[in-house]
C-alpha cells in the first residue's frame, strides 16, 4: 500500500532510512509508538527537525495509519499526531 503513497513517497525521498521503518512497521501495533518517536527530543544532542513538507506528510500518514488500523491508537495525550494537535509543529 505505501509504495503508491505520496506521503510515504515525501518521507522516504528525504529520509530512506525512516522511510523504510516505516515500511515494516505499517498495519502493525508499533507504527505509531515509532511516529510518536520522531517527533520526541531525548537525543543528548540538538535534533534539525523535519522540513514543513515531510512534517506534514507524517502527519497525514499517521492519520491514514490510525484509520486503516483503528485498534492501534495511542492514548491521545501521548499521541503528539492526534488530529487534535494545534498548527504548532515544534521539531
Amino acid at each position: 500500500m505505501l509504495d503508491d503513497n505520496a506521503d510515504f513517497k515525501t518521507i522516504n525521498h528525504a529520509h530512506p532510512h525512516i522511510g523504510k521503518q516505516l515500511l515494516a512497521l505499517w498495519g502493525q501495533p508499533g507504527f505509531l509508538p515509532y511516529m510518536q518517536s520522531l517527533t520526541r527530543d531525548d537525543r543528548p544532542s540538538v535534533r534539525q527537525g523535519f522540513a514543513d513538507n515531510v512534517f506534514l506528510a507524517l502527519h497525514r500518514l499517521s492519520e491514514q495509519h490510525r484509520r486503516a488500523y483503528p485498534d492501534y491508537r495511542l492514548e491521545s495525550k501521548y499521541d503528539p499526531w492526534a488530529t487534535s494537535v494545534g498548527t504548532s509543529h515544534s521539531h
